[in-house]
């Protein structure tokens, strides 16, 4: 009996060691693991710049980034980077008054991210918002001043204005539509941003938004293939009433 009471006790004080992570030195728990007094809110926006300091602890990788007028600390997965490198941070968790004690250190907020992205695409004057990003929302670049002249429409694709008149009747289904690039955003979220134009159409309905993997630059005449999605909420109240999305980008 006693011999299984003691197997009990030993069995019971394994438990407690891994569940409250008792002696572990070599990870760090993620803020979800946190007690509930410790602050949390979710935070939509996107942040890019150069890293300013950086450091590992505990399976993790620590940036202190530029984001243009203020200076930001996330954390997210253990990622190779250095001072001067610009990333790009995902939306993630931010956690106020956040202690490492493996870096014995207390960060007054800081956002646990994902990921932590290489932003090399970035603007380089500065950091890159959603605002900047996404510029209108759905309304799109103001198409003043962009000739836009001589763009045909091939076989078995359609205009712009189309795809917006037809959306509805066109969700989940694949398209193909020719038009000039009039804004372009590499690597945000993980993709590329393209803004397609091709002259028809009124505000509002005359530029159509493209989330890719491939390439273009500003002033390319490029026939994009990719699927119709309505109302994509992207985070930060940026809402597409159209988008394209895993979309194959030619330039003919």
């Amino acid at each position: 009996m006693k011999a299984m009471l003691g197997i009990a006790v030993i069995v019971g004080a394994v438990f407690l060691l891994f569940f409250y992570g008792v002696g572990d030195e070599t990870s760090e728990a993620l803020p979800m693991a946190t007690p509930a007094a410790q602050h949390a809110e979710s935070v939509p926006g996107v942040c890019s710049g150069p890293v300013l300091e950086t450091m590992g602890s505990g399976g993790y990788t620590y940036v202190k980034v530029d984001c243009g007028g203020h200076e930001l600390w996330a954390a997210g997965p253990q990622t190779q980077v250095a001072v001067g490198d610009r990333v790009s941070l995902p939306p993630g968790q931010e956690m106020q008054n956040f202690h490492s004690p493996m870096l014995d250190r207390t960060f007054e907020s800081i956002l646990f991210v994902p990921s932590i992205e290489s932003a090399e695409g970035a603007d380089a004057s500065g950091a890159m918002s959603l605002a900047e990003v996404h510029q209108g929302g759905s309304g799109g670049v103001e198409s003043a001043g962009v000739d836009l002249s001589g763009i045909e429409k091939p076989a078995g694709a359609m205009s712009v204005a189309e795809i917006f008149a037809s959306r509805t009747e066109l969700m989940g289904k694949e398209v193909l539509v020719l038009g000039k690039v009039v804004k372009y955003s590499a690597m945000i979220m993980g993709k590329n941003w393209i803004h397609l134009q091709d002259g028809t159409g009124e505000p509002g309905s005359n530029d159509l938004t493209i989330a890719t993997q491939g390439t273009a630059s500003v002033g390319d005449i490029a026939l994009v293939r990719g699927t119709v999605v309505l109302n994509r909420d992207i985070g930060a109240g940026y809402r597409y009433d159209v988008l394209i999305e895993d979309a194959t980008v030619t330039i003919p």
